[in-house]
């Protein structure tokens, strides 16, 4: 494509990005992150969490915790994709106290949790006999 002349944009790096997380090559991915950093053009929401769920369905938490470290330094809060993403990451390795801390976070953050938020507290912490210490958040205090 670039040998043509043809200068990929945000939605083609997304996509290629997409691809290969989902071949488990996020690593790879990282490099055309990086390359779309060096290109001027500014990841999105959309970059970072595919890269995390990548980094995440590889098992790899600690990048795809460090992926969102990353995001936010170069100025993409995380958003509640992002959080159901890693929570999800973390209850599948069994890490539910990191999971529920991250929870927690999102909420004290104003993040409002979503359909997928509930299914991952259902389905990856409560049947797996983690109950949640939420402190109230969810249900609005009752």
């Amino acid at each position: 494509m670039k040998d043509k002349g043809v200068r990929p944009d945000i939605i083609t790096y997304n996509i290629l990005i997409g691809a290969l997380c989902r071949e488990g090559e996020s690593r790879k991915a990282v490099k055309l992150l990086n390359e779309m950093l060096e290109m001027g053009l500014s990841p999105s929401h959309l970059t970072y969490n595919t890269l995390i769920d990548g980094f995440c369905g590889e098992g790899n938490l600690a990048t795809a915790l460090n992926t969102r470290t990353r995001m936010e330094r170069e100025g993409k809060r995380a958003n509640i994709v992002t959080y159901n993403v890693l929570i999800k990451g973390l209850c599948q390795k069994g890490k539910m106290e990191e999971a529920n801390g991250l929870l927690n976070e999102m909420l004290e953050k104003g993040l409002v949790p979503n359909r997928i938020t509930y299914d991952v507290i259902r389905d990856e912490m409560v049947e797996r006999g983690f109950v949640p210490d939420i402190d109230g958040h969810l249900y609005g205090g009752v």
